[in-house]
């Protein structure tokens, strides 16, 4: 065999190789992406300027991060909530909207299916549960139980009052069951609304619309007759 011939066919035997070891590391790559799992990071700290910070959090489809005290527990509150996108995000501040200085706090995600309601993950709840301390201005409360009662919870009624084109509170925190009045005070027609929740239909002047939330979530309204008044509801429960 000619020497000279040996030359082009150990070039191509080479830029096969090369080619085929490209494609196969690309391959791997995509298969690792794609099996990435919601997660949720957050590290001891301190409350700054009335909020707590989510270091990463990752879905696969839009959802809430929600701070509990006493995370697990009948009585547990929910200390503040914030939406997140589909994908990850970072440096996640979350105002503090019922916060009484228990340490430690639990960080949690749900799905938001479109309903506003907290819709749980279906595997392991390992990743997405995590427990914080708070590293200043907490307090410690030991409890001593000499008896085991049983307390059937009381619903109440909570009132809003739409005054001056603003719904005053314009965040309200309830427990699943509580009931929600708005009241107009303005001279001017309102209608109070959200989406697939409920409609008050239009409210004169000192008329009133109530609403009974039976399930845990986050409720955004907004009087249709002026969109620029907003509010929010988040059931506890």
């Amino acid at each position: 065999m000619n020497k000279y011939a040996i030359i082009p066919l150990t070039i191509m035997l080479l830029l096969d190789g090369c080619l085929y070891s490209s494609q196969e590391e690309t391959t791997t790559s995509t298969v690792k992406t794609g099996e990435r799992k919601p997660s949720i990071s957050i590290k001891s700290q301190k409350m700054i300027m009335e909020q707590f910070r989510v270091e990463e959090a990752y879905l696969d489809k839009p959802g809430f991060i929600v701070l509990y005290a006493d995370y697990g527990r009948n009585n547990s509150v929910i200390v503040g909530v914030s939406p997140i996108f589909e994908d990850r995000a970072r440096d996640i501040n979350i105002e503090v909207l019922n916060y009484s200085g228990e340490s430690p706090l639990h960080a949690v995600i749900y799905y938001d299916n479109g309903d506003s309601l907290f819709n749980t993950l279906s595997d392991s709840r390992t990743d997405y549960v995590k427990e914080f301390i708070v590293t200043e201005g907490t307090t410690s409360t030991t409890t001593t139980t000499t008896s085991t009662t049983t307390t059937t919870y009381q619903p109440k009624l909570e009132h809003i009052v739409i005054k001056d084109f603003e719904f005053k509170p314009d965040n309200l925190i309830i427990h699943r069951g509580d009931a929600v009045k708005w009241i107009n005070r303005d001279s001017t027609k309102h209608r109070v609304v959200a989406s697939k929740v409920f409609d008050s239909g239009v409210l004169k002047e000192d008329e009133s619309f109530a609403h009974t939330f039976t399930m845990g979530g986050v409720y955004s309204y907004k009087c249709s007759i002026h969109p620029v008044m907003t509010g929010r509801i988040i059931v506890e429960g």
